[in-house]
């Protein structure tokens, strides 16, 4: 069969299972001589790859192929291959198209031919250009595919069906090849390795413990570990296994039992929890994560504020919104959560620091990404239709001016709209392709009573020059907030484009006043364009944003990382500091709240124990890493110098007021 030009793209780039397959079929088409190209027009075939798992994803990977089909599918051969052909049939009626499931993937050697079959393609390396997330320079090994649950809410199964292990003897064998190509960090992939080998007559216990005897220097992630089957395996599992494991993914979904049974997810809360402990204590440095899906029908507030009390269980938590799927159990039950509500819950999410309901809300520690934030704010945006929006929040930093989790700025002024009856929409210029034209059609499609921009001082003049440009005619106010809020009221004023920019109330404040009809003018702190008003504000202050942000950072994405002490205890405060050594790499941190280094007994227990966890790192960590405490004067005060010696030993660069952190 003669090479062909082929167009190759994927639907969502978030999911390591479709990474890894995009990967193979990458690479099927480059080793039997096939170009690939980077326009569709000048391809012979179009090869797709998609993604299903939530309503939000299939409209998403549908929509795509079906722009292809539009445009080629008369004369191109396209090719839709992932989880929709499973979930959605009806994808291959769609003109041109040919459809391949996630167990047809032999099917492309019929298609494209060529001396290397697909099976002995090995996607051990994910193509970095599939993978906007995952440990992409981890050596990946599929040891299964589909699952023996019955989530209520998942078309997974739908997509893939009952598990489909590889033998014991392929796993260990792709693993020696990995030690052989000098990897140490592999990654065991699977929709849930707690499935693995039922259905050949072993079980994911049986196939750790015969890779913990393989001899070599490496270290375990396991991808996706189901509650339920973590705790039926565990009992069988030798516990010096872990001490190899650097990762795990133990999705609970909820801590509520009540919505876990709705869910069809059979497992007590506690015991999971226990388990997790029970790895911990084994190696304290295993990274344990879990998911959240929140905003599932009936879900109550006080339900979902419970769901944060994992991360006192937890190294990081990743939210996902519910979006009913067409076909699964769950799509019939009705959902009692409002618009409001959602829109209220998501600050809380997105800041990974929430008190929903104060007081009642225990501290808790979480981990999140740009990526997921961009999951969490288009999910809500598409799938509770928010046709109805009061006020545009706007980040206009390009996306190389940080990379770090939205800042604090931004979302301690976002909280308080949602609470105050305001339907929110957030655009950040990172997480967008073009900000100014997202703010155009926002404004053309609602009655907005206001725009607000955050600038901080590392924002830059051009995206806010390109949103007035965007925005000229539109009656629609903008206010600005944060360091730079005077230099910009200024430029958007001398742009000529925007007639109003408010400096002085506050956004929900100066929302609800526009939003009830009061004239912008009257507004105090608003500056008009048509007086000419020169600016006499206050000047924007000389100092730039601390590297301090909500997150604590991980997968080597971010530049830094925060902790929040409080009641936390040292050997948890410690563990969290492991973890960002030695899974994070991180060599800066701030910690929160360090009131305690003030108490001889606590403090020194704490700098022992530190000073323990640095010993285990390498050389280069030890000397590079760098934290600072926050607490009040009065309490730094009290720190004995000889703990200050010990803890500047390991690595403590200050200790910094409250009033010296991240606006």
């Amino acid at each position: 069969m003669p090479p062909k030009k082929v167009f190759f793209c994927s639907s969502f780039h978030l999911c390591e299972n479709n990474s890894y397959l995009g990967t193979q079929i990458y690479e099927f088409l480059k080793r039997n001589g096939h170009i690939i190209v980077s326009n569709p027009r000048d391809a012979d075939a179009i090869v797709i790859n998609t993604c299903g798992f939530d309503q939000s994803r299939e409209n998403e990977a549908l929509a795509l192929v079906r722009e292809m089909a539009g445009k080629y599918g008369a004369r191109k051969q396209i090719v839709v291959s992932g989880c929709l052909p499973k979930i959605n049939p009806s994808v291959a009626s769609l003109p041109g198209v040919r459809t391949i499931g996630p167990k047809e993937v032999g099917d492309f050697d019929a298609l494209f031919g060529g001396r290397t079959p697909i099976a002995a393609v090995k996607a051990n390396r994910l193509n970095k250009g599939l993978a906007a997330f995952g440990f992409t320079d981890d050596y990946y090994i599929m040891i299964c595919q589909g699952c023996v649950n019955a989530c209520s809410y998942c078309a997974i199964k739908k997509a893939k069906g009952a598990v489909s292990s590889k033998p014991p003897d392929e796993v260990e064998a792709e693993l020696q090849a990995g030690l052989r190509l000098g990897f140490k960090r592999i990654v065991l992939l699977a929709d849930d390795c707690g499935s693995y080998g039922l259905d050949i007559g072993t079980d994911f216990a049986e196939l750790l413990n015969r890779l913990n005897a393989v001899e070599g220097d490496f270290k375990l992630n396991i991808h996706y570990l189901e509650p339920r089957r973590l705790l039926a395996l565990l009992p069988n599992i030798h516990m010096g296994v872990f001490e190899k494991v650097y990762f795990i993914n133990i999705p609970l979904q909820s801590a509520s039992q009540r919505l876990l049974k709705l869910m069809n997810r059979r497992y007590e809360v506690s015991d999971v929890a226990r388990a997790a402990a029970e790895i911990k204590s084994v190696n304290p440095a295993c990274h344990l994560q879990t998911h959240i899906l929140y905003g599932f029908p009936s879900e109550t507030r006080k339900e979902f504020c419970a769901s944060f009390e994992l991360g006192r269980v937890f190294d990081s938590v990743v939210y996902f919104f519910y979006t009913p799927k067409r076909g699964t159990p769950a799509f019939q039950l009705k959902s009692t959560v409002t618009r409001t509500e959602l829109m209220h819950r998501i600050f809380p999410v997105s800041k990974s620091e929430a008190a929903a309901d104060a007081g009642n809300l225990a501290k808790w520690q979480v981990a999140s990404t740009s990526y997921y934030a961009t999951d969490v704010f288009k999910s809500i945006r598409r799938d509770i239709a928010l046709d109805d929006l009061d006020v545009l929040l706007v980040e206009p930093k390009t996306p190389e001016a940080y990379k770090t989790a939205m800042p604090l700025t931004l979302l301690e002024a976002a909280r308080p709209l949602p609470e105050a009856g305001l339907n929110v929409e957030v655009l950040d210029q990172r997480l967008e392709e073009d900000v100014a034209a997202e703010a155009r059609t926002a404004s053309k499609r609602n009655k907005l009573s206001l725009i607000a921009v955050c600038m901080s001082a590392a924002s830059q003049e051009p995206p806010v020059l390109a949103l007035a440009k965007a925005l000229k005619g539109s009656k629609v106010p903008i206010a600005v907030f944060g360091p730079r809020a005077a230099a910009s009221a200024r430029t958007l004023l001398e742009s000529g484009d925007i007639a109003y920019v408010l400096t002085g109330p506050s956004l929900p404040h100066a929302a609800l006043r526009l939003k009830a009809g009061k004239d912008p003018s009257r507004l105090k702190g608003v500056l008009s364009a048509k007086g000419g008003k020169p600016w006499d504000g206050p000047q924007p202050p000389s100092h730039e944003d601390p590297p301090y942000y909500l997150a604590i950072q991980y997968f080597d994405r971010y530049d830094a990382g925060l902790l929040r002490a409080g009641d936390m205890h040292p050997e948890a405060l410690v563990e969290r500091l492991r973890t960002l050594l030695n899974f994070l790499k991180k060599d800066r941190v701030r910690i929160l709240e360090a009131g305690f280094l003030a108490d001889p007994a606590m403090g020194g227990k704490f700098a022992a124990l530190l000073s323990q966890a640095l010993s285990r790192a390498d050389e280069k960590t030890r000397a590079g890493f760098r934290w600072e405490a926050e607490l009040c004067p009065a309490a730094a005060a009290r720190v004995p110098a000889a703990l200050l010696k010990r803890l500047k030993a390991c690595g403590l660069a200050g200790l910094v007021s409250p009033e010296q952190s991240a606006p």
